[in-house]
């Protein structure tokens, strides 16, 4: 029998398909080596061409009864990549080849998805061929998951005893679980059918051997199960056991060195977190996206939502109808960072706008309750912040108040952060001392490089050696990069793609010269081996990476097309030389993302300095130009990253206006979801570009930008500063509204840190500018005349009541009342914005 293959499509082949021969009857011995010999002499012919099948099943397995010959058709799913690295999402786009997906295609494994996933699915098929069934059975996609990643099927020779132990121990081998333990090559597989097909014929029965002996890949594929790190995964796998056991939320820390493993470590939890029914969620901070908040949270809750938009119409109904139920009139505060959001829940009216002191509290509340849809008894959550050394500060309070709040349970939280990059000042650790003080179940988990020994048996594996035979090269690798795991494997892939180490065809091993390696000079610093390789690529390659680099870790190739000015089709071309050189990585058919944060440092670092800020202006340009008022609300915070990064090359006062504009939208809605630090850099950038003659030629923008920064310092606890800008404005508002509602903003920082008299004289002044004196005695009454003369706009809101309350003390009623009036006054003006709010009563009154 020949073997053979082909791009067609099974409905456009002549020759019949395997699924036609399997009818739920075993095959004999003869039959099945026959066939099974050209299937993997067909998969072999395609390997050697450097394509991975992804999509092998008795669909695309093709034969011709007259000249025997095997052909594998439909590549619609190949791929050329040596590897790639599945998301959670991309399974649900598989639905037809589920029963012969491996367990690294779910993407619920930690591992990439390369040659060794078509042996696997072949796996399945010869299973299905010696049996008559398939090894697994599920109903739905999960279910499919959790069998391919966590069940083992009967082996076939358990199922039907006269088939022969030596084909079973074949097929339960290319059953494994993890890609390392399966056949390496479809010609090492080919190898032993043979010699089963030969004793079978020559005797009628196949002595046992021990199977996989020829089987030496003569690619460097290198193992991706971890080494030296067994303590720390089971330290892992037993803090979930508690958080499930115990509906308890639990935080945990992972600390290392860059390329030391922390991402590694935490995903080894994917197979625990499914055995659970549990979803499993992670983000990554951006060293060039400090300022944005809730930028990586929104990120990995995106993943969520994206894999609900995948059910169906009635599953996707049913969460909107609980997420409705549990966050009622505030669900558009969740829509506002997660946009995609909205495509489950509907469109959402506006929240009822509260003082600025009191927003963080209800952020963070809702916040929670959205999480807690995700997390109950039967599907814990399991998120993963990666990077938390560039963590903003409205994510950093988030987190602290999502791990230390009563009502959160069946949660676990990792986060992973460069333990030498943070000082004990860091606002992480800052943070953690006061998680600590609550008592959460906090524990850090520190990883060390990896000893001498685990490296030479990551060697061992890799070069299918023996670590006595390893031990010069391993002394080299080692002493270039301190065991660091990541470092060294890009100094080994270096040394591959250098053909310094080669696979030698004739004597079927790896070889290398140490002394030529060493002649090299290769540096200590991954870095400059990054840059190294990244400069070996084409110009077009280079400039697509250094704009990609500008736009974040993970970057659309729509967007990045637009920026770069090319066809969407010839920037997919030069970026193959990246993803072929494994510097980047394919998440789904249109987005990227760096293999490393240091390989996106590399990249950035091949734009020179004097050059990085025109690029991000002109990034940020474009963005903005390709933004439509939808996209612009979505898109604001990155836009205004790249404008304000080159803010410094801004040509005339209309682009400082423009951005200055922008600034402000970001700023409203970095406050409106309580990232008040975040806020307060774009209302201060705002502000740093307005020019002389701005009152005069823009009052309204800068009377804006003003009186914002002027909140947003006060929620930063910059009271004088806050006060000073009060003053200001005071002296150039133009009417007694303005300086009303400045006195508003007063009254609200004074009765924050309880200064009383001041806030009582700050709402007098502003009720004598709206033409309203108080009277010094017989306030009660003076509240109950206006209330009757504006019963109809307040309606019953029984706020008179609150004057009798006994808890409040006289000071707090006297501020209560001035604000309660403050907020009557503006219902009388037809141009009035809305007034805050009370904030020691923590009532809201929303009046136009």
């Amino acid at each position: 029998m020949t073997a053979e293959y082909s791009a067609l499509s099974p409905r456009e082949a002549q020759d019949g398909q395997l699924r036609d021969e399997l009818r739920g009857a075993p095959m004999e011995p003869d039959r099945f080596l026959s066939l099974a010999i050209g299937i993997t002499a067909a998969l072999a012919d395609i390997h050697r061409q450097h394509i991975i099948h992804k999509n092998i099943n008795p669909a695309t397995i093709l034969f011709d009864h007259r000249t025997g010959t095997v052909t594998i058709g439909d590549f619609s799913s190949s791929s050329r990549l040596p590897c790639e690295y599945p998301t959670q999402e991309s399974i649900y786009s598989l639905k037809g080849q589920l029963a012969y997906l491996s367990p690294e295609m779910t993407g619920r494994m930690n591992r990439v998805v390369d040659y060794r996933t078509d042996m696997y699915s072949l796996g399945i098929v010869f299973y299905e061929m010696l049996t008559g069934e398939l090894p697994f059975h599920a109903d739905d996609v999960l279910e499919w998951v959790h069998c391919h990643i966590a069940r083992m099927p009967l082996s076939p020779s358990d199922l039907i005893s006269s088939i022969p132990s030596v084909l079973s121990a074949i097929v339960m081998k290319l059953l494994a679980k993890n890609a390392e333990e399966r056949y390496q090559t479809a010609l090492g597989l080919k190898s032993d059918l043979e010699r089963c097909l030969a004793a079978w014929q020559a005797t009628g029965e196949i002595e046992p051997f021990a199977v996989g002996e020829n089987d030496i890949p003569d690619r460097l594929l290198i193992p991706q199960k971890l080494y030296g790190r067994e303590d720390d995964i089971r330290t892992l796998h037993a803090i979930f056991d508690t958080v499930i056991d115990q509906g308890t939320t639990a935080l945990v820390m992972v600390a290392g060195y860059s390329g030391i493993g922390k991402t590694s470590l935490v995903r080894e939890l994917y197979k625990p977190v499914i055995d659970a029914s549990g979803f499993f969620v992670s983000g990554k901070f951006d060293q060039y996206k400090r300022n944005i908040p809730y930028l990586t949270i929104a990120e990995a809750f995106r993943e969520l939502i994206q894999q609900i938009l995948t059910g169906s119409g009635e599953d996707i109904a049913l969460w909107g109808e609980q997420f409705q139920d549990t966050l009622g009139s505030n669900a558009q505060l969740v829509i506002d960072v997660i946009p995609l959001f909205e495509l489950i829940i509907g469109k959402q009216p506006p929240v009822a706008e509260l003082p600025p002191s009191e927003e963080r509290n209800r952020f963070n509340m809702v916040f929670r309750q959205f999480i807690g849809v995700f997390t109950a008894k039967g599907h814990p959550l399991m998120l993963f912040l990666d990077d938390l050394q560039w963590v903003d500060p409205a994510s950093l309070k988030l987190i602290e108040d999502i791990v230390t709040h009563a009502e959160t349970r069946y949660l676990l939280l990792i986060g992973a952060y460069r333990d030498n990059e943070v000082t004990p000042s860091h606002p992480l650790m800052l943070t953690l001392d006061e998680i600590r003080k609550d008592r959460t179940n906090l524990r850090t988990i520190t990883l060390s490089p990896l000893s001498f020994g685990d490296l030479s048996h990551l060697l061992a594996d890799t070069l299918h050696s023996t670590p006595e035979r390893l031990e010069p090269l391993t002394g080299l690798v080692y002493s270039k990069t301190s065991g660091n795991p990541f470092f060294a494997l890009q100094f080994l892939m270096t040394l591959h793609g250098e053909k310094l180490l080669n696979f030698d065809d004739q004597k079927g091993c790896w070889r290398w010269d140490i002394n030529r390696i060493k002649a090299q000079g290769f540096t200590d610093n991954v870095v400059d081996l990054v840059v190294a390789k990244l400069r070996r690529l084409s110009a077009e390659a280079q400039d697509a990476l250094k704009l990609a680099a500008c736009i974040g870790n993970t970057f659309d190739l729509h967007a990045l097309a637009a920026i770069s000015a090319i066809s969407v089709e010839k920037l997919r071309g030069h970026l193959w030389e990246s993803l072929a050189g494994g510097l980047v990585l394919l998440v789904d058919e249109s987005t990227y993302a760096f293999l490393h944060d240091r390989v996106q440092q590399a990249a950035y670092s091949l734009i020179p300095e004097a050059d990085r800020q025109e690029v991000h202006l002109r990034i940020g340009w474009l963005m903005l130009d390709q933004s439509s008022a939808t996209e612009l609300d979505e898109q604001i915070f990155d836009i205004v990253h790249q404008l304000n990064l080159g803010a410094a090359l801004l040509s005339g006062q209309v682009e400082k206006q423009r951005v200055a504009e922008l600034n402000l939208l970001a700023g409203r809605k970095a406050r409106a979801s309580s990232a008040f630090v975040a806020a307060l850099s774009y209302f201060s950038a705002a502000a740093g570009l307005l020019g002389d003659g701005t009152w005069e030629a823009h009052y309204v923008l800068t009377f804006d930008i003003y009186k914002e920064l002027a909140v947003v310092e006060y929620l930063n606890s910059n009271y004088a500063h806050s006060r000073e800008l009060i003053d200001l404005l005071l002296g150039k508002a133009r009417t007694d509204l303005e300086k009303a509602e400045l006195h508003n903003i007063l009254i609200v920082q004074y009765t924050l840190t309880a200064k009383y008299a001041e806030a009582i004289q700050s709402g007098r002044e502003a009720l004598r500018l709206l033409h309203i004196d108080v009277p010094e005695t017989n306030l009660k009454e003076e509240l109950n005349t206006l209330l009757a003369e504006n019963g109809e706009i307040l309606g019953d809101r029984g706020i008179a009541s609150l004057i009798d309350d006994p808890e409040m003390s006289d000071p707090e009623k006297i501020v209560s009342l001035e604000l309660l009036s403050n907020m009557v006054v503006p219902a009388r003006y037809t141009d009035s914005t809305l007034f805050a709010l009370v904030t020691v009563l923590n009532v809201n009154i929303s009046l136009r």
